[in-house]
């Protein structure tokens, strides 16, 4: 604040001051006038460009493997009391991608159920109360070299024969791929004290 000194100097700094305002408003409405267009464009390509990774997130997520299985046994007479069990699976692969299974890693494991079980009128997991399997067999290894995979949008049918003796068991069989934590698996308990064809 000026107290002293000429009011002519007083009244063009003060005219300074509001041309100075005024250039920089000015200054800004052309800046803001300017970029309004390319803002819009820059603003609109991020938009389509979230929709379409939204958008491949969800397709791929459609296309993740998606397998469902069944297994079925046929049980038939063999010697000296023994029964042969045929063990069925058929895996549908519901994907439009094939599935590709680690050869080395997938397995049946087969259990014996005790008729001594301790814990009755309780769940049974196989693998945590039944022990260590009594076959444990990596059906791939020996029926292909490098790969082997499930087609997409087909059932493919896997079979394994066992020679057991009388008794109940618990079958379990464990689908692997390459990539860590992918798997799938199926489990059927199988009376295999007589046949069960005629």
């Amino acid at each position: 604040m000026i107290r002293y000194g000429n009011p002519k100097l007083v009244f063009y700094c003060g005219q300074a001051q509001l041309s100075q305002t005024n250039l920089t408003v000015s200054t800004m409405l052309k800046f803001i006038q300017e970029w309004i267009p390319s803002l819009a464009v820059i603003i609109g390509g991020l938009w389509l460009l979230f929709q379409w990774l939204f958008g491949e997130w969800l397709r791929r997520k459609k296309e993740i493997p998606a397998l469902d299985g069944k297994l079925t046994t046929t049980i038939i007479p063999c010697e000296n009391g023994r029964l042969l069990v045929t063990v069925e699976a058929l895996w549908n692969n519901h994907s439009p991608f094939p599935v590709y299974l680690d050869i080395k890693k997938c397995r049946i494991d087969v259990f014996r159920f005790d008729p001594h079980i301790k814990n009755a009128n309780c769940a049974v997991i196989l693998k945590r109360d039944l022990g260590e399997p009594i076959i444990s067999h990596h059906f791939l290894v020996g029926m292909c070299e490098v790969d082997y995979f499930l087609e997409p949008n087909t059932a493919s049918t896997i079979i394994n024969h066992f020679v057991l003796e009388p008794g109940v068991y618990g079958i379990r069989m464990e689908l692997h791929t390459p990539v860590v934590g992918v798997n799938w698996w199926k489990e059927l308990i199988v009376d295999a004290h007589k046949p069960n064809i005629d």
